[in-house]
């Protein structure tokens, strides 16, 4: 899923979904604490969600991508 894990700028995801879908993505530090969210719709296929994480403080983060079929959780770190 993550194309760049450890980053300092970008963070890249691809996502494959088998059908167009509205979805809710969250990035969590390692704490917990949510520092960034979004409700996004993406489209049946491949996706490419891009997030500038330059102001983040370097650590441990996760990533995760709800929708009705489930969550996937990713763990990233920024440099």
């Amino acid at each position: 899923m993550l194309l760049n894990n450890p980053t300092k700028d970008i963070l890249q995801a691809n996502l494959f979904l088998p059908v167009d879908k509205p979805v809710y993505v969250e990035i969590v530090d390692l704490p917990g604490r949510n520092v960034w969210n979004e409700n996004s719709y993406f489209s049946r296929g491949a996706n490419l969600l891009r997030m500038n994480v330059s102001g983040y403080l370097k650590g441990i983060y996760f990533i995760s991508v709800i929708s009705k079929c489930g969550k996937i959780t990713r763990k990233f770190v920024v440099q």
